[in-house]
């Protein structure tokens, strides 16, 4: 099973197993009942999935300061509304490019009381219910993106890689991704408020 329509036709192209079959990320064909307690009503619920690209996969200090500094402004202007809460989910630990080690930082230099970290250590399928029952989310990570868009959550992503990308585009939603390389607090935010609006 491909999951995108590029990957497919190189394989095919290449002489690859006739077998092949186009479809979409597993993810899809999620057919699971709730695992975790339904979140409080009455806030607004904000989930946010980021990882440290330029300090792990593409090390470059002054483009990580400058990443860091961008992503701290993004939940800065989140929490001005008073109603706000925001889940930062961490899918890598320690082994990966250290989501939880930068969500934990995140929450204790911004707000203890109105981030909350969903560790990496919580299973595939509490991610799943979690992000299920957000409001609106933006993240980098492909299966955060996905979980949104199985959903139907309204969601901004972060391309840092062809594969978040190209999910966008096979759901029609390029409209709201954001390359990376033009990740600011501005543009996120704008992006948020058209994604809300649709």
């Amino acid at each position: 099973f491909l999951r995108d329509p590029h990957s497919y036709e190189k394989v095919r192209a290449s002489g690859g197993d006739k077998k092949s079959v186009l479809m979409r990320d597993l993810a899809y064909t999620l057919n699971w009942r709730p695992s975790v307690e339904q979140l409080p009503l009455g806030r607004r619920r904000i989930g946010l999935s980021f990882f440290r690209y330029y300090k792990y996969v593409n090390p470059n200090e002054e483009k990580d300061a400058k990443f860091v500094l961008e992503v701290e402004s993004l939940i800065f202007q989140l929490l001005q509304n008073s109603n706000s809460v925001i889940y930062l989910f961490a899918f890598q630990g320690q082994a990966g490019n250290r989501d939880n080690e930068f969500a934990e930082y995140l929450r204790s230099t911004i707000s203890k009381e109105r981030i909350v970290v969903v560790s990496s250590s919580v299973s595939p399928r509490d991610h799943f219910d979690l992000i299920s029952q957000m409001d609106i989310c933006l993240g980098m990570r492909y299966h955060f993106v996905l979980f949104a868009v199985a959903s139907a959550i309204p969601v901004v992503a972060i391309e840092y890689s062809v594969k978040v990308a190209r999910e966008m585009e096979l759901c029609a939603l390029s409209q709201y991704g954001l390359a990376l390389v033009d990740f600011s607090a501005t543009k996120a935010m704008t992006l948020l408020a058209k994604a809300s609006a649709d």
